[in-house]
């Protein structure tokens, strides 16, 4: 038996691309054209990530008594994906995404809150009102000047 080479032993821990698909699910006014992978399927309604198989859960047959609107600023920035083994409802951030960091997937079947600590302390989004927070400092009221 031949001795392993050196790029056996590289190949098998950086082997990422059999545990993700390359996809894009953000809406173009988060991630536009301009920054997403030429070659990441977009919008696909099933897909692998992190080795695990996952269905858009806005694709999902559901009854017409479940269209309650969304109204927490997590579904500004990210949606509920279904895992097919499980079915555990996880959240998929858009900005990480766009920012291409790994997905951290907070589980979003008991609450939001975990998906709303996300987004406040990795983007420095307002959990109220889902805009950036400002890093200035002062706490100057411009209409005073």
């Amino acid at each position: 038996m031949a001795a392993p080479t050196i790029t056996h032993f590289f190949s098998r821990s950086s082997n990422r691309s059999s545990e993700s698909d390359n996809v894009v699910l953000a809406p173009e006014s988060i991630n536009n054209t301009g920054s997403r992978d030429p070659d990441a399927l977009i919008q696909p309604d099933e897909f692998k990530l992190q080795g695990e198989q996952y269905t858009r859960c806005s694709v999902i047959a559901r009854g017409p008594r479940s269209t309650k609107k969304r109204t927490s600023v997590i579904w500004l920035y990210g949606e509920d994906l279904q895992s097919k083994r499980d079915r555990k409802r996880v959240w998929y951030c858009y900005l990480c995404e766009k920012q291409r960091r790994q997905q951290e997937l907070p589980a979003v079947s008991n609450g939001n809150s975990t998906a709303l600590d996300h987004i406040h302390l990795k983007h420095h989004i307002d959990k109220t009102t889902g805009e950036l927070k400002s890093f200035r400092g002062d706490s100057v009221d411009s209409s005073q000047s």
